[in-house]
C-alpha cells in the first residue's frame, strides 16, 4: 500500500513536472511568437518612420529650393534695377552733353551773325560818316546800342553758362546720391 501510494505520488509529481515543463515550453514558444510579432511591428514602424523622414526631407528640400530661387530672383531684380538706373543716368548725362553742344553751336552761329551784322553796320556807318556828320552821330548811337546789346547778350550768356554748370553739378551730385543710396 505504501508503495502504491508512493507510486501515485511519484506519478502525480511526474505529471505535475511534465505539465510545468510543457507550460514553460508553451510560454517560451509564445514569447518567441510575441517577440517575432513585436519585431515585425517594430520593423514596419521603422519602415513607416523612414518613409516619413524621406518625405519630410523632400518637403524641406523643396522649401529650401523655393527660398533659394526667390532670393536669387530678388538679387537678379536688384542688379537689373541698378543697371537700369545707371543706364538712365548715363543717358541723361549724354542728353545734357548733346543739348549743351547744340546750344553752344547755336550760340556760335548767333555770334557770327551778330559779328557779321556788326561789321556791316560799321561799314555802313563809315560810309554814312563820309556823307553826313549828323547821320554819323545817329549811327554811332545805333552801333553803341548794338555793342551794348552784344555785351549784355555776352553777359547773359556767361551767366547762363555759369548757371548751367551749377545745375549740371547739382544734377550730377543728386544722381550720385541716388546711385549710392541704392
Amino acid at each position: 500500500l505504501e508503495k502504491e501510494r508512493d507510486l501515485i505520488l511519484l506519478q502525480h509529481a511526474l505529471k505535475q513536472e511534465q505539465m510545468q515543463m510543457k507550460a514553460e515550453k508553451d510560454k517560451r514558444e509564445n514569447g518567441k511568437e510575441e517577440g517575432k510579432e513585436y519585431a515585425k511591428c517594430l520593423r514596419a514602424q521603422l519602415k513607416l518612420d523612414h518613409e516619413a523622414n524621406l518625405r519630410l526631407n523632400e518637403i524641406r528640400n523643396e522649401a529650401f529650393e523655393k527660398i533659394a530661387l526667390a532670393q536669387e530672383k530678388k538679387a537678379c531684380t536688384e542688379v537689373e534695377q541698378r543697371n537700369v538706373a545707371i543706364e538712365q543716368m548715363k543717358n541723361s548725362r549724354q542728353e545734357q552733353i548733346r543739348r549743351k553742344r547744340e546750344e553752344d553751336e547755336e550760340l556760335k552761329i548767333q555770334r557770327m551773325r551778330e559779328t557779321e551784322k556788326h561789321e556791316v553796320d560799321m561799314r555802313r556807318h563809315e560810309e554814312q560818316e563820309l556823307s553826313s556828320k549828323h547821320l554819323a552821330h545817329a549811327k554811332k548811337k545805333e552801333v553803341d546800342q548794338s555793342n551794348k546789346e552784344i555785351m549784355e547778350q555776352k553777359e547773359k550768356e556767361r551767366k547762363r553758362r555759369e548757371q548751367e554748370k551749377i545745375l549740371a553739378r547739382e544734377h550730377h551730385e543728386i544722381n550720385e546720391r541716388v546711385y549710392l543710396e541704392k
